[in-house]
């Protein structure tokens, strides 16, 4: 059994609700694939211990960031129809719980990782000792079997595994040696196995007339979000209203690292340029880490805000052929294929009217909770990234 099928590597803790996300959904993706699910549980602790990470990221995100991350991950579980109430008591100390899941049968596992996200995800309890020994027995394990030293030795061995295939957060999946994080990447999981699904509702009447589109050039993701946006419009009838701003200023108004990737573990950071290609993979489009990078983009900003007709030029020029926008004479060069004057660009970019429009736009995104981009606001409704799209289509089409 099983012979022919691919094979999927689930590392999971069911102390992330991003991870329980996924686990209402991986099931009906291995089906549909005709593959088999290989349900590794981790402690997360435990990885990010291994890469010096911080016990609770999320403690060190900005305010801004920890409001659209809780608001985010409740449209995830209402868009998939999943039931998720935040429990008071997150984070919980799952290490028990990991080593009961340890001690069950392989045939038995998954069942008891959902019986022990419902606990946690669902019904909001505490995982003591003494509900993990009423759900042990439930599934004919001993009483205090997550205290026996083979359960803490395989929790450590799988943990071990996850960090040395390149895992740093959960959930994570692994096919052909090829590793996926989070619960948004889980098509390109689907795609790994064969099936391409389909993201993006389907076209239904406007109820939204406007999308505003916060970006800076710096970004590879706001490039990857750029190539998409305006085709996202169009196809559910909206206007898009480009609004460029300077990253590094808005990172230093929240206090954000200025290049947020050079703080991230190595393993994040590999991670970080694969996200990238195969999302300029999954959209059929050009993408290649430019040398230059990270670059200065006030230069290209400000012509973006003169010259709007320039920027899918700005963006193609970095992130696809790898020339450095920093740079006049690369400028001059985008500016003269425009048939636009680069001596009398270059003027205008420094009046006080152009410089003050940049810095009103990053005032407007401030208001509006932005803390990175891509960001996209639809009726007062925001969306951060490149991977939230799919939200953005589906917020144009809701009442």
């Amino acid at each position: 059994m099983g012979f022919n099928m691919k094979q999927v590597e689930f590392f999971f803790d069911v102390v992330c609700p991003y991870a329980y996300i996924a686990s209402q959904q991986i099931e009906a993706i291995a089906q549909r694939a005709n593959a088999q699910i290989h349900w590794i549980p981790v402690l997360l602790g435990g990885i990010y211990k291994s890469l010096n990470s911080a016990q609770y990221p999320s403690s060190n995100w900005n305010a801004s960031k920890q409001r659209q991350g809780l608001k985010d991950l409740l449209h995830e579980a209402q868009r998939k129809n999943i039931s998720l109430n935040y429990p008071k008591s997150h984070p919980q100390k799952t290490v028990n719980a990991m080593r009961l899941l340890c001690a069950c049968p392989s045939e038995k596992i998954a069942n008891l990782a959902h019986r022990l996200y419902e606990a946690y995800w669902v019904k909001s309890l505490e995982l003591n000792d003494e509900l993990l020994n009423k759900i042990a027995l439930e599934f004919n394990l001993s009483v205090d079997v997550f205290s026996q030293e083979d359960s803490k030795q395989k929790l450590f061995r799988n943990t071990e595994k996850a960090v040395k295939n390149g895992v740093f957060g959960v959930p994570s999946m692994l096919v052909d040696g090829e590793l996926w994080w989070g619960q948004d990447r889980l098509h390109f999981v689907e795609q790994a196995l064969g099936k391409k699904p389909i993201i993006e509702p389907l076209p239904q009447k406007n109820t939204a007339k406007k999308l505003l589109f916060f970006h800076d050039f710096a970004s590879p993701f706001s490039y990857l979000a750029s190539t998409q946006i305006e085709r996202l419009a169009q196809k559910y009838g909206a206007d898009v209203e480009f609004k460029p701003i300077l990253l590094g200023g808005l990172f230093r108004k929240l206090g954000t690292p200025m290049v947020p990737i050079f703080v991230m573990s190595p393993s994040k950071q590999k991670y970080f340029l694969k996200d990238a290609k195969d999302w300029a993979k999954w959209w059929n489009v050009p993408f290649e880490m430019p040398q230059c990078f990270p670059v200065n983009t006030i230069k290209a900003l400000r012509l973006s805000l003169v010259y709007p007709q320039l920027i899918e030029k700005l963006y193609h020029a970095l992130w696809a052929q790898g020339l450095d926008i920093s740079k006049e004479n690369v400028l001059s060069d985008i500016l003269k294929d425009s048939n636009i004057n680069p001596q009398e660009a270059f003027t205008t970019i420094q009046t006080p009217q152009v410089k003050q429009e940049l810095f009103d736009n990053q005032d407007l995104a401030l208001s509006k909770g932005v803390f990175g981009v891509p960001s996209m606001l639809v009726k007062d409704n925001l969306w951060w990234g490149q991977d939230r799209l799919f939200a953005v289509a589906q917020a144009l089409t809701s009442p």
